[in-house]
């Protein structure tokens, strides 16, 4: 589990080291921000879908390592807190602490995820997961091109701008592209937030769970 979500950041990471990215007008837009705001980011990082594409493989998913490690209700606390359901509760209570916290910035972080930068993001997320499962190459130059040219530059401000810096701490993936950093930096740091991001959801559903963390993690 963490291993691709390690891998699908990183895949992204690769895809957008070859975007040039130039300054984006943002528009204002109206009705409910917490929700609209909660449908763009579990969008943007779809690890509800991950999770239920991983899911699917196995029944004891996600301890199917261990699967006496839990009791069967405990099983179903989990698999339904790693839901597409389960992460966008998660994630819902994520965006109101973000929204009472920055009220003036969140019209300019849903235009710039509308604009683009949750389609490709997602999009290149899910490609490098069934990479992982069925070992096909992406193709990202073919994913690229699919995009217009303010696609590109939406997803490229929700990675690189300054602006979007707290979003991208909501999203999950902090700073971990930096156009200023050598591929094989990049390619350490998209690996160290795919792995972070897959971590911290875990532990949160451990915990609602009432599961010991040592049951998944030793």
């Amino acid at each position: 589990m963490t291993r691709t979500a390690r891998r699908s950041v990183f895949t992204l990471m690769l895809c957008a080291a070859g975007v040039f990215a130039a300054p984006l007008a943002l528009a204002q837009s109206g009705g409910d921000r917490v929700s609209r705001l909660t449908d763009l980011v579990v969008r943007t990082v779809p690890m509800g879908r991950v999770f239920e594409m991983l899911a699917a493989d196995s029944p004891d998913w996600p301890m199917q390592d261990r699967p006496g490690a839990v009791t069967a209700g405990q099983l179903a606390c989990l698999r339904d807190e790693l839901s597409p359901d389960g992460y966008r509760r998660m994630k819902r209570t994520e965006v109101v602490a973000y929204v009472a916290e920055n009220a003036g910035q969140v019209e300019a972080d849903i235009a710039v995820l509308e604009a683009g930068g949750a389609r490709m993001m997602s999009q290149l997320m899910l490609a490098g997961v069934e990479q992982e499962r069925t070992g096909v190459p992406v193709d990202q130059d073919e994913i690229l091109g699919q995009a217009s040219p303010a696609e590109l530059e939406a997803f490229m401000q929700m990675m690189t701008g300054e602006e979007q810096a707290r979003l991208r701490g909501l999203l999950g993936i902090g700073n971990a592209f930096d156009a200023a950093r050598s591929a094989e930096e990049n390619e350490s740091a998209g690996e160290q937030a795919g792995g972070d991001l897959a971590t911290r959801i875990m532990l949160k559903a451990l915990a609602t769970c009432d599961v010991d963390r040592d049951a998944l993690f030793n």
